[in-house]
């Protein structure tokens, strides 16, 4: 929201003027603005993946209500990026109710939901906050059955973006006495 002009999250999607209301005419020709979203973190992967010289480490961390974008893109980064901090904030797109939601997506809930797109990612090391303990029991069969990665369940009390920060260098060996503190 902070590029708007009141500087507050876009509360609802825009509307056709069209008095046929209807999630097909919408979207049907048009991206959901939760597809968008996740367009734009794959645009900056992609940048820091091809800029010259290119980033040879990329770490991806969607925190503070952005862990579903963060979660949709790692299921198409691939390779791309060797790292993933996420807080989900046990966001579900079964609970959107409005078409008009910003993170309306049609069929996100159709196939696993948000977990669904947590299991379609590469087998890159995955810190994971804001997911119940029977999510996570779910998701770490699927990552044991699957050979998908190592994956890190920060206890509650311990999900904040400094742990997040502290795990990525700490994994990446970047790690130093003095972690720096994330805004």
């Amino acid at each position: 929201g902070e590029f708007f002009a009141d500087g507050k999250p876009l509360p609802q999607t825009r509307r056709v003027k069209n008095p046929r209301e209807a999630a097909a005419y919408t979207f049907g020709y048009n991206h959901a603005v939760f597809a968008q979203r996740v367009h734009d973190v794959l645009t900056i992967v992609q940048f820091l993946k091809t800029q010259k010289p290119p980033s040879e480490k990329i770490v991806l961390a969607g925190l503070d209500g952005a862990g579903h974008w963060a979660a949709a893109a790692r299921s198409v980064c691939g390779k791309a990026v060797q790292k993933y901090a996420i807080d989900t904030g046990g966001f579900r797109f079964g609970a959107v109710e409005n078409l008009h939601d910003p993170d309306f997506l049609p069929g996100g809930a159709k196939y696993l939901d948000l977990p669904g797109f947590l299991l379609l990612g590469d087998a890159q090391p995955l810190w994971l906050a804001g997911e119940s303990a029977q999510t996570q029991e779910w998701l770490r069969r699927r990552y044991a059955k699957a050979d998908a990665g190592d994956l890190t369940f920060p206890e509650p009390s311990e999900a904040s973006a400094t742990a997040a920060a502290d795990w990525i260098s700490k994994e990446l060996g970047d790690h130093n006495e003095e972690t720096p503190q994330v805004p």
